[in-house]
C-alpha cells in the first residue's frame, strides 16, 4: 500500500532552494509520511522522515566528477540527519563508512515484481536479434571515468569465463 508521488520544483525555481523549503511542504500537503530523496541532498528541516540515496562516493576512488566538498558534505550530513541512507552496493556502503542507518538496497528488481512474459517480449526479441536472452550485462550511463566501465567489462568477461568453465565441469 505505497503511493509514490513525484514532486518537482515550479519552473524557474532553484532546485536547491526548493528542496529545502518547498519540497517538505509539498510532500506534507500530499499526505506523505516519508520523503525519499534519490540524490544525496535532502531537506535539512522536515516534519517527515527523510531517506537519502547515495549512489556513489567517487572521492574514495580518485574520480573528480561529483567528488567535491558539497557531495562529501551531503554524505556526512545524511549519516547524521537522515532517518536512513540507502546505497546500491556493499562497495558504496564501505566507502561511506557503515553506520546504523545505512542500508544496501540493490538496484535489481526482485522476480516477484517482474511481469509475466507476453507478446511484447517476443516482439522485442525479434526487433533486437543480437541481444542474448540471458544473461547479459546492461551498463547504464556514459563513458565518464567515474562510471568505471573498465570494471564492468572486466567483470562481465570474468562472469562469462566462470560460466563457461562451470559448464565444462558438468
Amino acid at each position: 500500500d505505497v503511493e509514490v508521488a513525484g514532486l518537482v520544483p515550479p519552473e524557474g525555481r532553484s532546485l536547491a532552494a526548493w528542496r529545502q523549503s518547498g519540497l517538505p511542504t509539498s510532500a506534507r500537503l500530499r499526505g506523505a509520511s516519508v520523503l525519499h530523496c534519490f540524490t544525496s541532498a535532502f531537506p535539512l528541516v522536515s516534519r517527515l522522515a527523510v531517506v537519502q540515496t547515495v549512489h556513489e562516493a567517487p572521492w574514495k576512488r580518485g574520480a573528480k566528477e561529483n567528488a567535491g566538498l558539497r557531495h562529501r558534505a551531503w554524505a556526512w550530513i545524511g549519516r547524521r540527519d537522515a532517518r536512513a541512507t540507502c546505497t546500491p552496493s556493499p562497495g558504496v556502503a564501505r566507502d561511506l563508512s557503515p553506520h546504523p542507518h545505512l542500508h544496501v538496497v540493490p538496484w535489481g528488481v526482485d522476480p516477484v515484481f517482474r511481469p509475466a512474459p507476453d507478446e511484447s517480449d517476443a516482439r522485442l526479441r525479434r526487433s533486437l536479434p543480437d541481444v542474448p536472452e540471458a544473461p547479459f550485462v546492461l551498463a547504464l550511463g556514459a563513458t565518464r571515468p567515474k562510471k568505471r566501465l573498465d570494471l564492468v567489462c572486466a567483470g562481465a568477461e570474468r562472469a562469462a569465463f566462470a560460466a563457461t568453465f562451470a559448464s565444462t565441469l558438468h
